[in-house]
């Protein structure tokens, strides 16, 4: 079996980890792997970074080298309230990966089967996490026949953990009996390396074993291919609105097509009156009307999210940025002219600029807007209005 993806991937920000983002590349590069997901550890974990380490994520480039990286974490799970410990700088924020794991370190309550079933099943309704990491552990067993289900129904996939049957002795009884379950009941899976050295990137073997004992399905291991785990990617729920965690290379592929300019990781504050906001995934310039008809379509048909802006006036920006895509109506949205003694204007242009068009040719019925900063579009769509005039 090949798997292309290793989304439980330790760095020296661990401090108990020994390799860098980019020998850990290097690494999944060699062995052919397509993704890796960066996921230290964080909150209580001792010698875990603090919070600044996974905002400044976003410094990391989405792909190096021909693999595509993932920024998240490993959270731990605190007690049978399910709460983990994710950063707390904006709750989930630019993270694209979040594994929720019990270390007995950070683990507050007794061991019980009660207890750790009723925090699996409180972080089975968390909609930050994506992976249950390494829950076949010899203290802390949960009731595998109520929560599994519960996991597939929330979209979490089930970790079989390769570094368990090395590192978490006794565990491997559990983490077959897990396996099974997930088979039964058709929960997907996702194997990692849980590595904390570049040579175990990519490292699956005991875990690939265990599943070929017991006939696993190979269409439920979510990183088997890369359809299968592109997919998963767009119906994960990101941070404030269950977004689709994007496969951004898509979408710049069919944007250039139509000549469009494509920036990523934007500043909004460049596009903005108020001069604030964070960086937009993807902000996209499009320059026609035939163009902006078949992005919509080929959005609306991808569930991608996206807002379109023209000045940018008055428009507020979180700090934390945009996740989605901004079209920016630039080019013949821009455009002013009179024709028929008719003024017509693209929802790019500037109001001013309409106004002094207007004024210009001794046309009445704009003077109310001449004040008004922002686009026409954005003066329509908002019902813009000064001095009685709207």
């Amino acid at each position: 079996m090949k798997l292309i993806a290793d989304t439980h991937c330790h760095t020296v920000a661990s401090t108990h980890a020994y390799s860098t983002i980019l020998e850990n590349v290097a690494a999944a590069k060699k062995k052919g792997l397509k993704y890796i997901a960066v996921t230290d550890h964080t909150g209580v974990m001792p010698g875990a970074p603090g919070c600044w380490y996974f905002q400044n994520l976003s410094v990391v480039p989405r792909e190096i080298d021909g693999v595509k990286i993932l920024k998240g974490i490993e959270s731990n799970v605190l007690g049978p309230s399910g709460r983990i410990d994710i950063p707390e700088f904006n709750e989930r924020g630019g993270l694209d990966w979040v594994i929720a794991s019990i270390h007995e370190i950070a683990w507050s309550g007794a061991k019980t089967l009660e207890n750790c079933t009723k925090a699996w099943l409180n972080v089975a309704k968390n909609p930050v996490v994506n992976v249950i990491g390494h829950s076949g552990l010899v203290n802390f067993k949960y009731d595998y026949e109520q929560v599994i289900p519960i996991f597939k129904e929330n979209h979490k996939l089930i970790e079989i953990n390769a570094s368990s049957f090395v590192i978490r002795r006794g565990c491997y009884d559990n983490c077959k009996k897990i396996a099974e379950i997930c088979k039964k009941c058709e929960a997907p899976v996702i194997v990692n390396s849980d590595c904390h050295f570049a040579a175990d990137v990519g490292r699956f073997d005991p875990a690939i074993k265990l599943l070929e004992e017991i006939n696993f399905p190979e269409n439920l291991i979510i990183n088997s291919n890369i359809d299968s785990f592109e997919s998963y990617l767009k119906i994960i729920p990101v941070f404030s609105n269950r977004r689709l965690l994007l496969n951004y290379s898509l979408f710049i592929n069919y944007f250039k097509t139509l000549n469009c300019k494509i920036l990523e990781n934007e500043p909004m504050f460049k596009h903005t009156s108020f001069k604030i906001g964070g960086p937009a995934d993807l902000f996209v310039e499009v320059y026609s009307l035939e163009s902006l008809k078949k992005i919509l379509i080929f959005l609306n048909k991808e569930k991608m999210k996206y807002f379109l802006v023209g000045n940018g006036s008055n428009l507020l920006v979180n700090d934390k940025g945009y996740r989605g895509i901004i079209l920016n109506l630039k080019g013949d949205f821009e455009k002013i002219k009179i024709e028929n003694d008719i003024l017509e204007c693209g929802a790019g242009a500037k109001l001013v600029s309409a106004c002094k068009l207007a004024l210009s040719h001794s046309m009445s019925g704009l003077e109310f807007a001449y004040g008004i900063p922002g686009s026409c579009g954005g003066a329509v769509f908002m019902n813009a209005g000064a001095y009685g005039g709207e």
